[in-house]
C-alpha cells in the first residue's frame, strides 16, 4: 500500500510540474519579464531619460523614464532624434516586458506614450510601424496614449499596415491620456483597415468591453486563450 501511494504521488508531482511549466519552453509564447533584454543604454535628451533595451533577437525596444520607478514605452524616435533609423521601428511580434533594468535601477512598464514627432497628439509609441504584426502590452500597463487603433498601427498615411493583434494582459482596461474622434471602421480608404484582434485576460473581457476607452472596440474583444 505504502509502495502504491509513493508511485501515485510521484506521478501527481510530476504532472503538476508539467503544468506549471507548459508555455514556458515554447518558443512563441509571450515572455512578458526581463529575459528577453540583452543590453540596455541610455540618453539624457531634452525630452529626459531615454533607454534603449537591445533584445536577445537583436530588435530594440525604447522607454522613457517618467519617475524614478517607473517608464512608459516610446519609439525609436525619442532616442536617436532622427527618422534616418528606420531599421529600428517596432516590427513582427513585439513583446512588452513588465520591468525593466538599467544601472542598477528597476522600473515598472506602465504607459504607452506617444511618439515625439509631429504626431504625438494622436499616436502611440507603435504608430506607423507598418510591418508590425503583434503588439503584447504587460499586466503593469495602465494608461496608452492614444488607444485609437486606426492611429496606433492600422495604416501610414493611407498605405496598409501589417498589424494583427494587440494582447494586453492588465486586469483593469488601461485608460486612454488622448482618446480622439476615430472609431475601429473610419470612413473613406481606410474603411476595413482597423479590424484586428484583441486580446485580453478571460476574467476582464466585459470589463474592456464596457470600458469608455474601449467599448468601440468590443466586437473586437476576446479572452487571451
Amino acid at each position: 500500500m505504502k509502495t502504491n501511494l509513493l508511485k501515485i504521488l510521484s506521478v501527481f508531482v510530476a504532472a503538476v510540474m508539467l503544468i506549471g511549466c507548459k508555455g514556458s519552453n515554447t518558443p512563441d509564447a509571450p515572455t512578458t519579464d526581463e529575459s528577453t533584454i540583452k543590453s540596455t543604454s541610455s540618453v539624457n535628451g531634452g525630452g529626459g531619460i531615454i533607454i534603449e533595451a537591445i533584445m536577445k533577437d537583436g530588435t530594440r525596444q525604447y522607454y522613457k523614464v517618467i519617475s524614478p520607478s517607473e517608464v512608459g514605452v516610446t519609439s525609436y524616435y525619442a532616442y536617436y532624434a532622427s527618422k534616418g533609423f528606420q531599421e529600428y521601428e517596432y516590427k513582427g511580434k513585439v513583446v512588452i516586458p513588465e520591468s525593466i533594468t538599467h544601472d542598477g535601477s528597476t522600473y515598472s512598464v506602465t504607459k504607452v506614450l506617444g511618439q515625439p514627432s509631429e504626431y504625438n497628439d494622436l499616436c502611440s509609441a507603435f504608430s506607423f510601424c507598418k510591418h508590425l504584426k503583434s503588439i503584447t502590452l504587460p499586466r503593469t500597463i495602465t494608461e496608452i496614449n492614444s488607444i485609437e487603433l486606426c492611429h496606433w498601427n492600422c495604416y501610414e498615411r493611407g498605405v496598409l499596415t501589417e498589424l494583427e493583434e494587440l494582447i494586453c494582459y492588465a486586469q483593469e482596461p488601461p485608460v486612454s491620456s488622448n482618446a480622439g474622434p476615430w472609431g475601429p471602421t473610419p470612413v473613406g480608404d481606410y474603411s476595413k483597415v482597423c479590424d484586428i484582434s484583441i486580446k485580453v485576460p478571460a476574467q476582464s473581457v466585459e470589463a474592456y468591453k464596457a470600458a469608455s476607452d474601449w467599448k468601440r472596440f468590443a466586437d473586437n474583444i476576446s479572452a487571451i486563450e
